[in-house]
């Protein structure tokens, strides 16, 4: 017996066709909103494996191009 999930928003089903690594991340975000207990601590453990990956590689791109700032001036008034 297969379980079904709605998507989080409609665009989802179409995303996915077009990204297969944003349905793979979305696939763990599934398990842990409808898995049970082993099935959502496995892919939570992922999903955070993932994010601290995706942190290290934006530290690096930082590193090497640089922070994009802005200066806003204040206010007139």
């Amino acid at each position: 017996m297969c379980q079904s999930v709605d998507p989080l928003f409609k665009s989802v089903p179409e995303a996915c066709e077009k990204d297969k690594r944003f349905y793979a991340y979305l696939a763990l975000i599934d398990a842990i909103r409808i898995g049970n207990q082993r099935e959502w601590e496995t892919a939570h453990k992922l999903t955070e494996r993932l994010c601290r990956r995706q942190q290290r590689l934006e530290t690096r791109l930082v590193e090497s191009v640089g922070f994009p700032c802005a200066t806003v001036p204040p206010a007139r008034g």
